[in-house]
């Protein structure tokens, strides 16, 4: 569910302009992880909105976002494993104009990850985006807007006691439904291409190869497919 959690994101719970009526106008955004599945897809969703610069945090992949992002309009990328104060320099420094980025998705949403942007993020009327509910250990400025993209969202209702009741759920849904819809069109026009994989052979039997290539690091910015029926 990467793409559809990216497009609850930016669309349902940050209002930026969907993909089909671009925007004109300037619009800073910074997406923390931006080569993990869901950071990728928030990439081209808001690159195909206009929204730029993006401010495109990663690490060990920045090889595979260089080839998601479009450097003539500003766009830049950010290693996050650097000192903290070199980090927002570097993201001050992407803004133009001196502007506050007021749009931030944290596709990882760790206190660490979602204290470190916080202190990037306009802090009287910014949105934070996050894909993890984390109460323990945040400190974020009051103006900041906090919300969680979560693709149960679709199927799960809401009660009526919650975040405006049933209505809400009814609008995740919506939501869902068209940018299925889009995702299909996109992919047919090839406005979106999808994350780099890898098919691991054996099934069920190959879980181990792809766990051990993730501990060591060599799968960088790479999602692995197994086809069940190969298990044997």
């Amino acid at each position: 569910m990467p793409y559809i959690t990216a497009a609850l994101g930016l669309y349902y719970h940050m209002q930026l302009p969907a993909p089909w009526a671009p925007t004109k106008v300037c619009t800073p955004i910074m997406i923390y992880g931006a080569s993990s599945a869901v950071g990728a897809f928030a990439v081209k969703l808001a690159t195909l909105s206009n929204l730029h610069p993006i401010i495109a945090v990663c690490g060990q992949s920045s090889e595979y976002v260089k080839s998601t992002i479009d450097p003539s309009k500003g766009d830049v990328i950010v290693d996050y494993r650097q000192d903290e104060e070199k980090f927002l320099a570097a993201v001050r420094k992407a803004v133009p104009n001196n502007e506050k980025i007021r749009h931030v998705f944290d596709a990882i949403s760790t206190p660490t990850t979602i204290n470190l942007v916080g202190r990037a993020i306009d802090s009287e009327s910014g949105v934070l985006g996050t894909v993890l509910k984390q109460e323990e250990g945040i400190n974020m400025p009051r103006g900041v807007q906090m919300s969680l993209a979560f693709a149960p969202e679709l199927w799960e209702p809401v009660s009526d006691s919650q975040n405006g009741g049933q209505r809400d759920s009814i609008t995740n849904r919506e939501t869902g439904l068209v940018f299925f819809r889009y995702l299909e069109y996109a992919l047919a026009n090839k406005l979106i291409k999808p994350h780099p994989f890898e098919v691991i052979p054996g099934g069920l039997g190959g879980i181990e190869k792809g766990l051990k290539a993730v501990k060591e690091g060599s799968n960088s910015g790479l999602k692995y497919i197994y086809r069940i029926s190969e298990t044997k």
